[in-house]
C-alpha cells in the first residue's frame, strides 16, 4: 500500500465574529496573504495536491481559491467541511486515493479534531496553518505542523 498525505489547511485569518453571518465572513487582507503564502509553501515542498476540497463558507472558499492559485489548481466545494466534519469524513474522502495528496480546507475544531482522531496528536491549528499527516489505510502519523509565519518563510526558497 503506498502512503497518502492530508494536508489539513485552516482558513486565513478572518473578520471578527459578528460582523456578519458566519457563514460568510470574509477573510482580512492578513488571510489573503496567509492563504498564498499556504499555497506557495506546498509547491515549494513539492506537495503538489491530488485533490483539494474547501468547506462552502466564504472564507474557506476564498482561502482554497488563493492558495490553489499559487499551485496552478482548481479546487472542489465539500459541504461536509462546513462544519461538524469528522476522521470517518476524512478517511472517505480518501479511499481509494491511496498514495495521494489531498488538501482540507476548513474550520476550528473540526480540524484539530480530525487530526487528533487520525494521528492520536493534539494540535492547535492557527488560522492559515498547516498539518500533514501521512498513512495507510486508516493509520496516520502527524509528520509536520506548520504556522502561517513558517508557510510564509517557505514559500519565499
Amino acid at each position: 500500500m503506498s502512503t497518502t498525505k492530508l494536508w489539513v489547511l485552516r482558513h486565513g485569518d478572518a473578520e471578527e465574529p459578528g460582523t456578519k453571518p458566519d457563514a460568510e465572513r470574509e477573510l482580512t487582507e492578513t488571510g489573503l496573504d496567509e492563504a498564498r503564502a499556504a499555497g506557495a509553501a506546498l509547491k515549494a515542498l513539492g506537495a503538489v495536491p491530488d485533490l483539494i476540497l474547501a468547506s462552502p463558507r466564504v472564507r474557506a472558499q476564498q482561502t482554497a481559491t488563493a492558495a490553489a492559485g499559487e499551485l496552478g489548481l482548481e479546487f472542489e466545494t465539500h459541504q461536509p467541511l462546513s462544519g461538524g466534519f469528522t476522521a470517518t469524513d476524512a478517511l472517505a474522502v480518501l479511499a481509494g486515493r491511496a498514495g495521494q495528496t489531498v488538501v482540507l480546507i476548513g474550520h476550528m475544531p473540526d480540524l484539530a479534531i480530525v487530526v487528533r482522531d487520525l494521528s492520536g496528536a493534539a494540535v492547535a491549528l492557527r488560522t492559515g496553518g498547516l498539518a500533514l499527516l501521512r498513512g495507510e489505510g486508516a493509520a496516520f502519523e502527524l509528520a509536520v505542523l506548520l504556522r502561517p509565519r513558517e508557510t510564509g518563510a517557505i514559500a519565499t526558497f
